[in-house]
């Protein structure tokens, strides 16, 4: 499962978007739902600094495990930059709102997603 990942690493690469697909070595959870995927093994054993997105929150995988604020929530604290929602604004809405009550109450990181939003700055910042 890695290996793709660490020879785009090594090659560079801006952006790697995390699936959910289920990877039972790792975790049990979809990978764009595991902290030991996303962050310990993206991040922190190949060693990607880039920006990271979710495979699509809409998709019938996804969608299983919960409202759009969980699955945000879910994706956020496992690392993610960028949660997809590519099939309807409005759940990408109800995603935000979520994250929002999330990070007042405490239940993700304001640190981490001020990283995420440094990352998408610098990746954004570099297309121009």
């Amino acid at each position: 499962m890695t290996a793709p990942f660490a020879a785009a690493v090594r090659a560079g690469i801006d952006m790697a978007m995390v699936s959910t697909a289920v990877y039972p070595a790792f975790d049990r959870m979809p990978a764009l739902f595991s902290r030991r995927l996303a962050t310990d093994e993206l991040r922190g054993r190949l060693g990607f600094a880039g920006v990271s997105i979710t495979d699509d929150l809409e998709t019938a995988a996804a969608s299983a495990y919960g409202a759009p604020a969980l699955e945000a929530r879910m994706s956020t604290r496992a690392g993610l930059d960028l949660l997809l929602y590519a099939q309807s604004y409005g759940r990408g809405v109800q995603a935000e709102e979520g994250l929002i009550r999330d990070a007042r109450a405490g239940r993700v990181s304001i640190a981490d997603l001020r990283r995420s939003a440094a990352r998408v700055l610098a990746l954004r910042a570099g297309l121009r």
